[in-house]
């Protein structure tokens, strides 16, 4: 579920792009670029292999090579979350799978999905999923 949700999103990301530049919408790169597939695809990778970290949006358009505003926009207008979105959802869904494992104590679960502390993790987890760390993972082990 965690990773179907996110292949799925991240390839509206691809294809929203993709659209754009085949419409000639005004995007800060080359379309006649040829590694324009792949560039976009290490969004993906990117954000995978990066999300418990501090990554920003400059961090990942400078990595695909596109202007970080036009890369926002198109992420929300597109697929309706902005960079900031996709990455606490990356890191939202990560908890949640932690949060699965009772090997893994709750306190070490902030940095581990990329949260700087423990308080913004729990306000966060409780937002987001409506419980508390605690709660939610009594509420995954037990279904």
């Amino acid at each position: 579920e965690f990773k179907l949700r996110n292949r799925y999103l991240f390839s509206l990301i691809f294809l929203s792009i993709t659209e754009m530049l085949e419409n000639g919408d005004n995007v800060c790169i080359n379309k006649t670029d040829s590694n324009f597939d792949e560039r976009f695809l290490d969004i993906e990778n990117y954000i995978y292999s990066n999300y418990m970290n501090d990554i920003t949006l400059s961090d990942l358009a400078g990595r695909i090579h596109v202007c970080e505003r036009q890369l926002n926009r198109i992420l929300k207008a597109r697929t309706g979350y902005s960079f900031k979105d996709i990455l606490f959802q990356q890191r939202m869904w990560t908890a949640r799978e932690l949060l699965a494992d009772a090997e893994i104590k709750i306190t070490d679960i902030p940095k581990l999905s990329g949260f700087k502390s423990y308080s913004g993790f729990y306000a966060s987890v409780k937002k987001f999923w409506g419980a508390s760390p605690y709660e939610l993972r009594n509420r995954i082990i037990s279904e």
